[in-house]
């Protein structure tokens, strides 16, 4: 995945296992949430260079990640949402983590 990943208004996804990786190098991500009923099983982020996947501070609601969220190394995420980071699997961080608003929850 190298571009933004939008869970629209009404949308109710629960993904129960895999992994989205947001790879690539030429642009920056963007995860965008305007809907309660959503979440990831996994989150990696694998860009081939230094870019960023952000938490869209326009997002409505919680980013929901039911598994593992990894940060390679030259990567990093930025939670700019006042919404939740809920983590129910393992932190790995070899790259950068920014959080600017919001909460980080494990659960």
């Amino acid at each position: 995945m190298q571009d933004d990943w939008i869970f629209k208004s009404g949308t109710d996804i629960d993904m129960s296992n895999g992994t989205v990786t947001f790879g690539g190098g030429v642009y920056n991500s963007t995860i965008y949430n305007y809907s309660p009923d959503n979440s990831f099983a996994n989150i990696s982020i694998q860009k081939s260079s230094s870019k960023t996947l952000a938490y869209s501070s326009g997002s409505d609601y919680d980013l929901k990640v039911d598994g593992n969220l990894v940060i390679f190394s030259n990567n990093k995420y930025v939670h700019n949402s006042p919404a939740i980071l809920e983590l129910s699997g393992s932190f790995i961080n070899s790259g950068e983590f920014e959080f600017n608003d919001g909460g980080f929850k494990f659960k």
